[in-house]
């Protein structure tokens, strides 16, 4: 059970229902479908496992920063690149909101802290050129128009919103979503004491969106992004129980 605290923000909240969190990954068998086959699904599980620890070093960051912890979320996107693409392009989105909270409210903390430490800002830039040079080595930059399109070919396979409780299990659903529900509510109404927690709301209801993305032009498999939904939505069922 999480954790009682009568002094704690509602982000603090949050980060005690940890412990409960993986029962709900581990009863969604679905999710936990690419264990059972050989091969090149494993690598679907390590793209999980990076993209969310990369979120969860990203919102650590909202919080406080620290050099260390912008370095490893740096390598961490490095190995996310190299490891899992499908996870890296649905990692861009994810961020996005987190990173435009942190450039909102942070933005004078970073400039402060990038002239105090030249080398490692240096450092972590020459870390992304690497990335994107490797990118466009590895002619990435051609797949953006087939997967930016108005004809998605994939937009027969997006399931109707209706069928999302029975492809990931009815009382499931509906506990994570009203757990998001709850605590989006609970993170507008103090949200300069939750950034953290904010930027987490954003990034799953971006995943969530996501699962409609051919219907948004966006040509990529629905139901296997369905999917990573399980993670964050175990996150607020945790929070909701």
């Amino acid at each position: 059970m999480p954790k009682k605290c009568s002094n704690c923000s509602p982000a603090v909240t949050l980060l005690s229902s940890e412990i409960p969190c993986p029962f709900f990954v581990l009863t969604n068998f679905r999710f936990l479908r690419y264990l059972r086959e050989p091969g090149y699904h494993f690598q679907n599980v390590f793209g999980e496992l990076l993209l969310f620890g990369l979120i969860y070093l990203a919102l650590s960051l909202t919080k406080q920063w620290r050099w260390s912890t912008a370095l490893l979320a740096t390598i961490t996107i490095g190995t996310l690149v190299l490891t899992h693409q499908f996870s890296t392009f649905l990692a861009a989105f994810l961020l996005l909101p987190i990173i435009l909270i942190f450039i909102t409210y942070r933005r004078n903390s970073i400039i402060r802290l990038a002239k105090q430490r030249q080398a490692y800002t240096i450092l972590i830039i020459g870390v992304f050129v690497l990335i994107i040079i490797g990118g466009l080595a590895t002619g990435l930059q051609q797949k953006i128009p087939h997967i930016f399109t108005a004809t998605p070919h994939l937009i027969q396979l997006t399931p109707n919103l209706i069928d999302y409780p029975k492809t990931m299990g009815v009382t499931w659903f509906i506990t994570g979503i009203a757990g998001l529900v709850l605590l989006t509510g609970r993170m507008l109404k103090d949200w300069q004491r939750n950034i953290p927690g904010l930027g987490f709301v954003f990034s799953a209801f971006v995943l969530l969106l996501l699962s409609q993305g051919p219907r948004f032009g966006i040509d990529i498999p629905p139901v296997r992004t369905l999917l990573y939904n399980v993670v964050p939505l175990s996150i607020t069922a945790a929070y909701f129980f």
